[in-house]
């Protein structure tokens, strides 16, 4: 998320970017674009450390960890902790956005 910013943190997403998040359906940039789980209401705190990053010509990958607070029914809190891997690749215009994301959860 761009600044707690939906429509922002897609922004970030080439057009045939896919993310493949845990326990789900492999989503594609269209369906990205229909989350409601990025509302920034669903977030409390989000922390995304890259412990590695490496280019590759027109392809950069980034892998790392990742905590997510959000909060939960009757005011508490939960959250996710885990690693993802991020595949970005260079636009025409020589920006970067997320070809590929995947991450997953760390057991607890």
């Amino acid at each position: 998320m761009v600044d707690g910013d939906p429509e922002g943190w897609l922004t970030l997403w080439d057009p045939g970017g896919i993310q493949m998040p845990p326990g789900a359906p492999v989503r594609d940039y269209d369906m990205l674009a229909e989350e409601e789980r990025w509302d920034p209401g669903n977030f409390t705190a989000m922390e995304i450390d890259p412990m590695e990053i490496v280019i590759l010509g027109d392809t950069v990958y980034s892998r790392g960890t990742c905590w997510f607070g959000y909060p939960t029914g009757e005011g508490g809190q939960g959250h996710f902790e885990g690693k993802f891997t991020t595949i970005l690749k260079r636009q025409d215009d020589g920006s970067w956005k997320i070809h590929r994301d995947i991450f997953n959860a760390n057991t607890q």
